[in-house]
């Protein structure tokens, strides 16, 4: 994997969305240092629909405190937190 490439491809891609007018709101995360993923599918931590955001619940633990960031995102942007999925329930992809 080059790595270069991989970020010259997101780079595009990030232009290509915010040329067409859409906002991007970046995630920031609490520890930048901290491993929260092994691949970059952002959108498996939760669920926004026109009422709010759903946290889900990932199966993997290196992934669980991916949903504690988005949540904290959520919050910080005045997005509603209108469920959650937990315990025993997962949901990914």
């Amino acid at each position: 994997m080059n790595q270069e490439i991989i970020n010259e491809n997101y780079n595009e891609f990030y232009k290509i969305i915010k040329n067409s007018g859409a906002e991007i709101i970046d995630l920031k995360l609490q520890n930048e240092n901290e491993e929260l993923c092994d691949s970059i599918f952002t959108h498996d931590p939760s669920l926004v629909i026109n009422e709010g955001a759903i946290i889900l619940n990932m199966g993997k633990k290196l992934r669980k405190k991916e949903t504690a960031e988005h949540e904290k995102l959520y919050k910080s942007i005045n997005i509603p937190i209108i469920g959650k999925i937990i315990n025993e329930g997962t949901v990914e992809g």
